[in-house]
């Protein structure tokens, strides 16, 4: 997913409805189970259907899940009295030159946010495509998707207590998350196993522009390419940059395709585009198989070979070759979190730390 032709957007200044209000610093977290993080302080289409693109969903940047952290610097009212609040993501990190890294700036809705005076610590995170929360009489609080990460304590070999951002108290099966602290046992090949089985959930799901959710209605969807790759991962407490171009950067490189191991990842950018951001991002599965999240063909989460995508097998591709792909011409690109040992390392303490 590709954001920098759109980064002017967010200084989108606002005549003919609502007003600003002089700008201040808040921490805050998302309480609801999925929420939109848009260019403009305007909500989705009612009409909005899926699978959608750029085209279709322009405004819409991510998706924040419950519990995630930001801080919010600027609100806004819309001619509807909604109140909007600017924010940046404190979980998910873009590069922009010529200022380095910084968190994702954009508009939310007030209501799906919650003041705090200081970040929460993270203790699991949802392995399951989705996961009910209930309360003590097994009533549905809310549904939340793969990737959230939770607040609780383990009260019984089955069940996890959990302390929700607005104060109340629910309960997930042991089952549907993962607890962070094990991960600093874990080999690397279960790492990869664990992987490849999250990014499986989303088989068939639509293809969503700015998606990172395993929810599927109408006004919040399901992922795009980099959103499947970085769920996969954080289901796993790693997490990685959000968008394609940032995991190409924070990546080990690799020279050779018939390097690549399972949970490594494969990239493209346009010929046109070279050196600025990668289009594209896919999880490689093994035995010359890829997952991805594409707007093409049937715009679905897909298992493709990678003769069948690339036009060769991986153990004929190197890093930096031109492939072709119905007169679409690309780089291709391969990179890793799993094979070198300091960085699987480093993604491991900061998933021990538990707060961002």
């Amino acid at each position: 997913m590709i954001l920098c032709k759109k980064n002017v957007s967010i200084f989108f200044v606002f005549f003919g409805y609502g007003h600003m209000h002089p700008t201040f610093f808040k921490k805050m977290i998302v309480q609801v189970p999925v929420a939109d993080l848009r260019y403009q302080p305007k909500a989705n289409d009612s009409t909005l259907k899926l699978p959608t693109s750029d085209l279709k969903n322009p405004l819409q940047i991510t998706q924040l899940l419950l519990g995630e952290h930001v801080m919010a610097h600027e609100e806004f009212f819309d001619e509807n009295k909604t109140r909007w609040l600017k924010i940046n993501t404190l979980q998910q990190q873009f590069y922009y030159i010529p200022d380095g890294w910084h968190g994702y700036p954009g508009w939310i809705e007030a209501d799906q946010l919650i003041d705090v005076d200081t970040f929460p610590d993270h203790h699991i995170v949802v392995n399951q495509y989705f996961a009910d929360v209930f309360d003590k009489n097994h009533q549905t609080l809310l549904t939340v998707s793969l990737g959230t990460r939770l607040v609780g304590i383990q009260i019984s070999p089955d069940l996890w207590q959990l302390t929700l951002p607005d104060g109340r108290i629910g309960f997930i099966q042991n089952t549907d998350v993962y607890i962070i602290d094990p991960i600093i046992h874990e080999t690397t090949d279960e790492l990869r196993q664990n992987i490849i089985t999250a990014s499986l959930k989303f088989l068939g799901n639509y293809y969503s522009w700015g998606g990172r959710s395993a929810q599927q209605d109408q006004k919040i969807s399901s992922v795009d390419c980099s959103a499947l790759v970085s769920l996969s991962f954080l289901a796993q407490g790693l997490q990685l940059p959000r968008m394609s171009h940032e995991q190409f950067l924070h990546s080990q490189k690799i020279e050779h395709g018939s390097d690549l191991q399972p949970g490594d990842l494969i990239f493209f950018v346009s010929i046109s585009k070279r050196f600025t951001r990668m289009d594209h991002v896919m999880l490689y599965l093994g035995h010359d198989q890829i997952i991805e999240a594409t707007p093409a063909g049937k715009e679905v989460v897909r298992i493709i070979s990678s003769k069948d995508r690339l036009g060769k097998p991986c153990n004929m591709i190197c890093a930096g070759d031109i492939l072709n792909d119905n007169g679409y011409k690309f780089y291709i690109y391969f990179g890793s979190f799993l094979q070198d040992p300091l960085l699987l390392q480093k993604l491991r303490d900061n998933a021990l730390r538990r707060n961002y």
